[in-house]
């Protein structure tokens, strides 16, 4: 697998205070777990990479490209999936919201279409496209969500804890969405503390402690490095550590 992204020595301070510190990590085609206990910065990685938090020193490299000093560039480049869906969430109905990036970026009606008629079909929308968002299900908000920023075609997406207080049907939908990325050719991130979830979908895992990296590899080789940093980890094989098979088996 290539590297998507590559960060080296990166270290952001917030008012006075340390957030990371000199941060190594490689995220690599397909899907990448970041998990650390609260407060070791895993959001605030996904805030630098994406270009809306500016970091103190460091280097990031984005697909071969240099991007350290191109916040901008990052911008375009990768798309981000917060945690609460709601605030995402700007178009009247389905498709309008779909519809609202690729707008924005000044694509022509042509590419918008495009772009939502495709975006509607790989995740499954297509019988929601006129049903108003707020009606949704947490679940199927998230999906919105993550349809808003796929359809501006990041080659990136980051997700912030994606799987936060939804139901198992809506896990299952979620994850569904997930995979459907990486078939796409894009690399996920995701960042979760929910490890019974999803583990055995990641290719990568970063681990994170007090603003560092702790482990950066193959998620097989993850789980001593996760249990011994606060990481909840199910006492179960890792090809178990996804509620996708577990639906299925």
């Amino acid at each position: 697998m290539s590297d998507r992204i590559r960060i080296e020595n990166l270290n952001l301070s917030l008012g006075g205070k340390v957030i990371l510190s000199g941060l190594d990590a490689v995220f690599t085609d397909g899907i990448n777990a970041v998990c650390g206990p609260n407060g070791s910065g895993k959001t605030s990685l996904l805030r630098v990479i994406k270009g809306l938090a500016k970091a103190s020193s460091g280097t990031i490299v984005i697909d071969n490209a240099d991007l350290s000093r191109k916040a901008g560039a990052r911008l375009a480049a990768v798309g981000l999936v917060f945690q609460d869906a709601d605030v995402q969430t700007v178009g009247e109905s389905v498709e309008k919201d779909i519809e609202f990036g690729p707008a924005n970026l000044g694509w022509s009606r042509g590419q918008i279409r495009e772009a939502t008629e495709g975006t509607l079909a790989l995740l499954g929308m297509e019988a929601y496209r006129k049903t108003r968002p707020q009606v949704l299900s947490g679940g199927e908000k998230r999906i919105l969500a993550i349809a808003g920023v796929l359809a501006m075609r990041p080659s990136i997406i980051l997700m912030d804890e994606p799987f936060a207080n939804l139901d198992f049907d809506s896990v299952q939908k979620v994850l569904s969405a997930i995979i459907k990325l990486k078939e796409q050719g894009i690399c996920v991130v995701i960042v979760s503390h929910e490890t019974d979830k999803f583990l055995a979908l990641a290719d990568n895992v970063l681990v994170m402690d007090k603003g560092r990296s702790v482990f950066c590899g193959k998620a097989a080789y993850s789980l001593d490095a996760l249990r011994s940093h606060g990481v909840h980890v199910a006492d179960m094989p890792l090809e178990k550590m996804t509620w996708v098979r577990e639906s299925a088996g």
